[in-house]
Parts: C-alpha cells; sequence; structure tokens
C-alpha cells in the first residue's frame, strides 16, 4: 500500500511539480487536491481528469470570501456531480487574526452553507479551524451533519483530538509534526490508530513543501508510535479510504 496525502494545494504548485508527476512520487498512491477559492476550481477538475490518482476538493477558505460567494455556492452541484468521489474543502472558520464581528458573521455563513451542501450530497468535508475548533464543532452539530471528513492541521490538545474522533473525523497530521517542540509529538502515540492521516499542505507550511513531505512525516509518526512505516502507511491509508467511502 502506497501513502495517500489528504490535502495538497495542487492549483498553487502545478507549475513546480516534477516533469514525471505523479511517477517521480512513487511513495504516494493518491492526492486530495483541496481549493480554497472558487477561481481554482476548474482548474482543479482538469487535474483529476488527467490523474487518475487526484481526487479534487471543492471549497471556499474563510479568508477568501468574496462578494460572488453566494452565486458560487449554486453551482457545487456540477462539479460534485462530474466526480461522485470529490468532496468538500477547504471550509471552516478563521479566527488567529481576530476579525471583527461582521467578518465572523460572514464566515459563519459562508461555512453554514457548506456544510448544508455537503450534508445534501451526503459528502465528506475538510475543516479549516484555526482558534475556532469548538465553534466549528458546534455548528456542525447544530446542522446535524453526520458525513465525517478531515480536521486539517490538527495541532490541538488530546481533548480536542478526541472531540472530533467522537465526532466521526480523522484528524490531519502534517508538518508540525517534524517540529522538534511540538505536542503533537507527545498526543499522537495516544490517539487510535483509526483516527488520523497524513497531508502536506502543500505548498505551505514550509519552504519548497510538496507531497513528498508525508513520506518523512510517516517516518516520524512510525517512530514515535513505536511501529514500522509499513503498518503506518497502511493504517493512516485505509483510514482515508474510510472517511471517503462514508457516502457510497
Amino acid at each position: 500500500m502506497l501513502l495517500f496525502d489528504t490535502h495538497c494545494h495542487l492549483t498553487d504548485i502545478f507549475d513546480s511539480l516534477p516533469e514525471n508527476f505523479p511517477a517521480d512520487y512513487s511513495c504516494i498512491g493518491n492526492i486530495l487536491s483541496v481549493t480554497y477559492r472558487y477561481s481554482d476550481w476548474d482548474k482543479n477538475i482538469l487535474f483529476a481528469k488527467r490523474f487518475v490518482n487526484v481526487i479534487p476538493a471543492f471549497g471556499i477558505h474563510p479568508l477568501f470570501i468574496t462578494d460572488d460567494d453566494k452565486n458560487h455556492l449554486n453551482q457545487y452541484e456540477s462539479y460534485l456531480d462530474i466526480f461522485p468521489t470529490s468532496i468538500i474543502g477547504e471550509i471552516g472558520l478563521d479566527f488567529y487574526h481576530n476579525p471583527t464581528y461582521s467578518e465572523k458573521l460572514k464566515q459563519y455563513d459562508l461555512f453554514s452553507q457548506q456544510i448544508a451542501i455537503a450534508k445534501h450530497f451526503q459528502r465528506p468535508i475538510i475543516i479549516h479551524q484555526r482558534k475556532s475548533q469548538q465553534e466549528c464543532i458546534s455548528l456542525l452539530k447544530s446542522q446535524n451533519f453526520d458525513c465525517g471528513g478531515f480536521a486539517h492541521g490538527f495541532s490541538g490538545s488530546l481533548e480536542q483530538a478526541l472531540q472530533w474522533i467522537d465526532y466521526g473525523f480523522v484528524l490531519g497530521i502534517g508538518c508540525v509534526l517534524l517540529r522538534n517542540n511540538s505536542r503533537l509529538r507527545e498526543i499522537l502515540p495516544r490517539l487510535p490508530s483509526w483516527a488520523w492521516v497524513l497531508e502536506s499542505d502543500a505548498p505551505f507550511m514550509q519552504k519548497n513543501n510538496s507531497p513528498i513531505i508525508i513520506q518523512e512525516i510517516a517516518k516520524i509518526a512510525a517512530k514515535l508510535c513505536n511501529k514500522n512505516t509499513e503498518d503506518i502507511t497502511n493504517n493512516t491509508t485505509n483510514n482515508v479510504y474510510r472517511i471517503l467511502n462514508m457516502y457510497s
């Protein structure tokens, strides 16, 4: 079994990908190509049509809200229909830079509408939850969302991790694990093996980031969990398949 990168912004890095993509990433079986603005949705469709190992996700990020987004939401159906395996993301709430009350309302409104669409089409979602985990979970519960998904870029406490897991989500473990002082290194061995997946978040998080970084993340995870990399690969990839098959 090969590794599965559950969070890569291919639309941002495609021009810098290896000439033989995806063959040059021999350790990676599949990539979940995530978008954060409507203007990248068509490009994401092209990638998914061209490469069989690319699964598209369509979303509007809380920090990329535009005045036209309500019109864009009406087009979700056509994009989701093109790829039955596609999901919704990256969506959520971001309170890191202390948004104003009106800015928060816009985030809540957009997030709520995208949750409703995901629920209608029975698709998992990719959650951006920066300084807003409790608010994200509360909104999901208020809308009775039950399709599961990915808690992207998780770096919280064990208690916060268990909240996501209890609600049917898996945790996206990424480049934060590469930091020697990350508390995630203490938390990860205490999590169930079925509760987390790997992600690169390329091209973000670090310089020259690419999907290949999850190979290093897997090695560190294996050492922390006292397992071999093959176990980590099998567990995390099977976890992705489980989430993606929840609506099939």
